[in-house]
């Protein structure tokens, strides 16, 4: 019940514009999904909820993988540095699908997903970690903030 409870906070959470929560939303109910195996794949041995339960998860992992590939897109658009960090808004104008299929246009962009700090690494998620020191710069991984602290280190000074 806690992954559909993440899935109807991400839907929320989208109604609203909020990208940002519902990435976030869609990231922890995945998370949670990933500890029950019932509910990693659709099988054709799963019943009732259960069913239920692996088809919606399934789509969630599509949508979060659509917000992400969407903010890579958009902070390609933008000069660097910009669009890096989840909850950044942008001038960026973004078209959404609303309510009856209408489209309607934000002048606005927020960014649902961190991008990692490490030059060269083109990684974006929800719930990297971030520098221990600075608080600010997110990492995809140990090994990218271990790369990256010869340069990181000096901004800190």
């Amino acid at each position: 019940m806690q992954i559909m409870a993440g899935l109807a906070l991400g839907i929320l959470a989208w109604k609203k514009g909020d990208r940002a929560t519902t990435a976030k939303r869609y990231q922890e109910a995945l998370d949670l999904a990933a500890t029950h195996p019932p509910f990693n794949a659709v099988t054709p041995g799963l019943k009732h909820l259960d069913w239920v339960i692996a088809n919606e998860v399934q789509d969630m992992r599509e949508n979060l993988a659509r917000l992400v590939m969407a903010d890579s897109f958009r902070a390609s658009a933008v000069p660097p540095g910009q669009g890096a960090s989840r909850k950044e808004v942008l001038n960026l104008p973004l078209d959404r699908l609303g309510e009856n299929g209408v489209i309607t246009r934000d002048e606005t962009f927020m960014v649902a997903t961190d991008a990692c700090g490490r030059d060269g690494c083109s990684k974006r998620g929800v719930g990297f970690k971030r520098c221990s020191a600075c608080k600010k710069t997110p990492y995809c991984s140990v090994e990218c903030q271990k790369e990256d602290w010869k340069k990181h280190k000096l901004t800190h000074k």
